[in-house]
């Protein structure tokens, strides 16, 4: 079976995009470069549209860690994520990237595993309305057993995000965690010529696919986006989904 999945869709040379991943000090591997004929495919892909956020934040004071699920819903019902590019950036200052857990059903964490992390110049920061440097998370989760499927049919948590916290202060906790996919999603990512977040959906149409291509859209995470004619920034962070440090 082929399948409509793959972990690049970073391809440098590809314009379009204010910022580079150079212009942002980060450094893509290799082996994460996509061909430009993804583009051909993606807007190919049916219209079912699916949407992944961050939810239900959980701090814990015994190792001083914040746990947030990655949830999933799609338009049209009946619908199984196949595979997702997990890219998201989140602010320096406050949180460190620690790894993925809590996977659901039989979905697991594929290559990069575990997932590329970078960090973006200093300067990068007022973008994102972030007090450090940004830091992007570029991972994978997939499919690997359809036994007990997960329909999207409603808000359905497939698997979490684990970080360290840095230096906790008492009271309202709020980061943001921004998922790396323009206002409009059709823009793709924030870095030049990459796709950002990716979601495939089991194929349910054509017996010689395993997946095809989603619509993908994403609800930002104590996070807004700007209007681009208004302020050049991408956007804020807000405090809608916060947690207590006590």
């Amino acid at each position: 079976m082929a399948m409509v999945f793959a972990l690049g869709a970073c391809n440098l040379n590809d314009g379009g995009f204010i910022f580079s991943a150079k212009d942002m000090g980060i450094t893509i591997p290799t082996n994460d470069l996509k061909p430009k004929g993804e583009s051909a495919l993606k807007a190919a892909a049916l219209p079912v549209e699916v949407t992944v956020r961050f939810a239900n934040p959980v701090y814990s004071a015994i190792d001083q860690t914040l746990k947030v699920e990655a949830q999933f819903k799609s338009d049209q019902p009946g619908q199984q994520l196949f595979g997702m590019n997990v890219r998201f950036w989140f602010d320096s200052s406050v949180l460190k990237f620690m790894q993925f857990v809590n996977f659901k059903g039989g979905y697991q964490p594929m290559i990069p595993n575990p997932p590329y992390i970078a960090q973006a110049v200093l300067s990068a920061r007022t973008l994102w309305g972030f007090q450090g440097a940004p830091i992007f998370v570029n991972g994978a989760v997939i499919l690997t057993n359809k036994i007990n499927p997960i329909y999207l049919d409603t808000w359905v948590t497939l698997f979490s995000v684990k970080f360290k916290v840095n230096n906790p202060v008492q009271g309202d906790f709020c980061p943001p965690l921004v998922w790396d996919l323009k206002a409009n999603p059709a823009e793709g990512g924030y870095l030049r010529g990459c796709a950002g977040v990716v979601i495939t959906i089991v194929n349910t149409f054509d017996p010689n696919m395993d997946s095809w291509y989603s619509n993908e859209k994403c609800a930002q995470f104590n996070w807004m986006y700007n209007n681009p004619s208004v302020m050049p920034c991408y956007g804020v962070a807000t405090g809608s989904s916060c947690v207590s440090i006590l």
